[in-house]
């Protein structure tokens, strides 16, 4: 997390965050209209996660600009090896 969002370190190939171009440094500054600020860590990561196949809203800041997007969750059935993030 930096400055109370959390930050986009990088996408995995084939996940909803490079599905929806999330970029290194993005950061996630709402989530389903909840703000991220003064929120625990797990928590937001919680509300990341889902049933797959539904929705998430993203309210993302790239480079003083306010981004939204909407992503589909998927099951990642295992953490990926280096040669799979975009």
């Amino acid at each position: 997390m930096r400055d109370r969002a959390l930050v986009i370190v990088r996408a995995i190939k084939g996940s909803p965050a490079a599905a929806a171009d999330l970029q290194p440094g993005d950061m996630i500054t709402v989530i389903d209209d909840q703000p991220t600020a003064g929120r625990q860590f797990g928590a937001l990561v919680m509300q990341l996660r889902g049933k797959p196949g539904t929705p998430v809203m993203l309210e993302i800041q790239r480079d003083g600009e306010t981004l939204i997007r909407t992503l589909h969750r998927k099951h990642m059935a295992r953490l990926p090896d280096s040669s799979e993030y975009e």
